[in-house]
């Protein structure tokens, strides 16, 4: 995408957009529109130790100052100690794709900085490239250093420089932990600095969000270019850490012209190497997620399924396959020599799903018998028998799972000892999901005591959890709490309709979507609680305890547009209207983070974005449901 003026008019608008570079180790760059950053996690090059995870932020930007006989001009944009930098007066344009261009103008001097995140490595490249019809000048150009966890902030106290080395046109310095933070910059002048540290750079997000939001930075040392006048240059800085691979250049810069090819391009952002296991995984959002077991399994089918990767889903899958353990999927896998989290009881539900919809694309009987059969035999009977986390299937062949300190669903949200979403007992989705591997199980075995138990638990499900006269589904029941919070209108329910084995009668599919569809929907996804709820909570931001309030209270969460247009499409039929319902979420992509979905909304208009700006399952089911629609 390119964007010009009038999409930076002034530098509040201008920070409202972001953009995201990743590595493929779960490594990034990330910053506004105009290269401010508001975040403490924007970061020209933010590594990760351990792929995918364990993140460090080692360049936070990399300034320009542009220097006449008679004047100077810097190019940086951002709010610092109180006072705003207007760099981006002198912009062009920007263009945003597999790399970020910046375009400024300077007096008669077209100045392009191009910035590029080499993939599998720990390195950021810029490459500048300059036509200069007028007067000779110098571009200065300052790089911000830090070598800090990506979750905290730095003050110049805890910037410690050591092991300061100058060889020619590349300096190599540790700072903190960091060690061989390399730069080179053939063909430039380097000076050093007797203050060597930038102060009190101000970020708006963790200002909002009641954070520390004042950062200091060190910088090494200033880098200089002459431009003579009546020339043309091109020259690259080459940040990075540790020793740096061969580069290989793209052969070509590719342009995504469509919604589709944008998700799909978008889709690359979250499949990462992940060392402890040498394999695939999906990092579930940008820029503070890690890869997640329930996360992994719900985005698999939009990730990789609907982009063609077949063999990396299949390697996703044996993956978590092997960490299998009664029953359970992990939730969390170990980075390193510990052990996997297997704190959820939807994980292996969700495996099953995403197994039986690679098997439906691909047709590979003999990797799904094989290899997932085993593992999806192993969950069934421990889920029949009960496991940890007081996961059993009762009497009536539902799923009961958890209790009040327990919180193993996607919804549930707890603060201290407070539980804002209690939903231990048997829950809805739980049960769609359970109703369906067993489903899933006698397709692929034939084996009718799988479909005989789907019977009962088909039976139990719409004796049970169907309010026939309000015509809902209950969220959650058997949990010791139903008179107070089964009445919820949830977007759970939505699960008994959408799956590829409905666990609801036909017969009251209408009536159950019609009402979600009127008290949950938005333009951008479903609320997590009906607006009429007096516990609906529209607005999301202040503090932490304020923000984990209203997360699953009316909040309203993007990925869930997936199923909902599966719903739609099952009952109404109308490709035409449903692409109208998914059009505004469409248009996300030109907002907030460029070219990627955020993982929140504002339940209440005008329904802003929040929480991670770039988050895996909203774009994976956004282009599921793009595909149901379109193909």
């Amino acid at each position: 995408m390119k964007f010009f003026t009038t999409d930076y008019k002034n530098y509040e608008s201008a920070i409202g957009k972001e953009w995201l570079l990743t590595n493929g180790l779960g490594g990034y760059a990330s910053s506004t529109l105009i290269g401010a950053n508001t975040r403490r996690y924007h970061s020209l090059l933010t590594i990760s130790n351990n792929p995918p995870v364990d993140r460090t932020v080692i360049v936070s930007k990399v300034d320009d100052i542009v220097v006449f006989k008679d004047m100077e001009m810097s190019l940086a944009s951002q709010r610092t100690n109180g006072h705003i930098t207007y760099g981006f007066c002198h912009l062009q344009s920007i263009d945003i794709g597999d790399e970020i261009t910046y375009s400024f103008l300077v007096r008669q001097a077209i100045i392009k900085k191009k910035i590029e995140l080499v993939k599998e490595q720990d390195w950021i490249r810029i490459t500048y490239s300059i036509i200069n019809p007028g007067e000779p000048f110098k571009l200065k150009i300052i790089p911000l250093l830090n070598a800090r966890y990506f979750h905290y902030i730095s003050n110049k106290e805890n910037l410690a420089a050591k092991n300061i080395k100058l060889n020619g046109s590349k300096i190599s310095l540790d700072l903190n932990e960091i060690k061989d933070i390399c730069i080179e910059f053939e063909g430039c002048m380097f000076e050093s600095l007797n203050d060597p540290y930038y102060y009190s750079m101000e970020y708006d997000h963790e200002r909002k969000r009641g954070l520390d939001h004042i950062e200091d930075h060190y910088i090494p040392g200033l880098i200089i270019k002459e431009i003579k006048e009546q020339t043309k240059e091109e020259f690259t800085i080459d940040i990075y850490v540790g020793e740096k691979c061969i580069y290989n250049q793209k052969e070509e810069v590719r342009e995504y012209a469509t919604y589709k090819e944008r998700l799909i391009r978008a889709c690359e952002d979250f499949v990462v190497h992940r060392k402890s296991t040498d394999s695939y995984s999906i990092i579930a959002g940008y820029p503070w997620f890690n890869d997640w077991g329930r996360d992994t399994m719900i985005s698999l089918p939009g990730i990789l399924l609907e982009t063609g990767r077949f063999d990396a889903a299949k390697e996703v899958l044996r993956t978590f396959a092997g960490y299998e353990k009664e029953g359970l999927i992990p939730n969390m896998l170990p980075d390193g020599e510990g052990e996997p989290l297997y704190n959820t009881v939807d994980a292996s539900l969700w495996f099953a799903n995403a197994s039986y919809a690679l098997y439906k694309k691909t047709g590979d009987d003999e990797f799904i018998k094989n290899e997932m059969l085993p593992v999806l035999k192993s969950i069934i009977v421990n889920y029949r028998a009960g496991t940890k986390y007081n996961i059993k299937m009762d009497i009536d062949g539902l799923i009961s799972a958890g209790d009040e300190h327990l919180q193993l669903t996607w919804m549930d949200a707890k603060i201290g000892d407070f539980v804002v979403t209690p939903r231990h007992g048997k829950a809805v989705e739980i049960n769609a999901l359970w109703y369906n591997a067993l489903r899933i199980m006698y397709e692929l075995t034939q084996d009718v005591t799988y479909r005989n138990l789907a019977e009962k638990v088909f039976t139990s499900f719409n004796e049970k959890f169907v309010d026939y006269e309000e015509k809902m589904i209950l969220d959650v029941i058997d949990s010791g709490f139903e008179k107070k919070r089964s009445h919820d209108l949830r977007p759970n329910a939505i699960f008994s309709i959408s799956l590829p084995f409905p666990v609801l009668d036909k017969g009251f599919w209408k009536g159950v979507f019609d009402r979600l569809y009127t008290e949950l929907y938005t333009p951008y996804g479903l609320r997590s609680l009906s607006y009429l709820n007096k516990d609906y909570r529209g607005y999301y931001g202040g503090d932490q305890f304020e923000r984990d309030t209203a997360y699953h209270q009316g909040t309203v969460w993007a990925w869930l547009i997936g199923p909902f247009i599966e719903s739609y499409l099952k009952i109404y039929k109308d490709k035409e209207a449903a692409y109208l319902l998914i059009e505004p979420l469409l248009d996300q992509l030109d907002k907030t983070m460029v070219n990627n979905i955020a993982e929140i909304f504002e339940g209440s208009f005008p329904h802003r974005d929040r929480g991670a700006p770039a988050q895996a399952w909203s774009v994976a089911e956004l282009l599921r449901a793009l595909n149901l629609i379109r193909g």
